[in-house]
């Protein structure tokens, strides 16, 4: 049985584009970015090509402030041109004299994968990805925030839980009604006695 396409994802925070590549066709929005990613870890530039849409093309560019302006400028004006030239060109290391950089980002990408003779997808083993998502790092890492505030909440709820469990397995002991202890523990209600019962149980079965 083949195992689901399931992209693996990998996130940078920067990147370098030499050119931008796209088909000027109607039915057309799939845009190529030549560039080069600045790997500190392994202390150089490597050659990359990503690939995406026109909208999220606009988000990277947009990031990249003024010289992103100049891009979406050149962009325009060959897409407003009546010559048949295809696919376009959009030369940025010419236009700034070095491939421009473009930061305080972070993109969620994936390498294409293709699927084996065993039926297993695998990813692509050359230099190229497909962006997902384009998003500002402040945005970034206020969402990232948020969610390690909801998982802190999540752990003090299960604790309340697990406190309410052992209390009522304590009034057990005490020779109280199941009922009684219950109530006594604030686990009345029947979901959240089921919930701390399957947790009490779940960290008992890891002991």
């Amino acid at each position: 049985m083949s195992k689901a396409y399931e992209p693996i994802y990998h996130y940078i925070d920067e990147i370098y584009v030499k050119q931008v590549v796209f088909e000027k066709t109607p039915e057309s929005d799939g845009v190529s970015i030549f560039g080069y990613y600045d790997n500190t870890m392994e202390q150089s530039i490597k050659r990359i090509d990503y690939f995406c849409n026109f909208a999220l093309l606009t988000d990277l560019l947009i990031a990249a402030k003024e010289e992103g302006e100049t891009i979406i400028k050149a962009i325009t004006e060959k897409l407003n041109q009546q010559a048949d030239e295809s696919p376009v060109i959009i030369d940025v290391e010419n236009m700034f004299g070095i491939p421009l950089k473009i930061e305080e980002i972070i993109l969620k990408i994936y390498k294409p994968m293709k699927e084996d003779e065993n039926g297993e997808f695998k990813e692509e083993e050359d230099n190229s990805y497909i962006i997902d998502t384009v998003e500002s790092k402040d945005s970034f890492e206020k969402r990232k925030c948020n969610a390690e505030n909801l998982r802190a909440k999540m752990v003090d709820c299960f604790n309340v839980l697990e406190n309410s469990y052992l209390e009522y397995l304590r009034l057990l002991q005490l020779r109280e009604s199941k009922k009684k202890a219950r109530r006594m523990s604030g686990l009345e209600n029947e979901l959240l006695f089921k919930m701390a019962t399957a947790h009490y149980q779940i960290n008992k079965e890891k002991k």
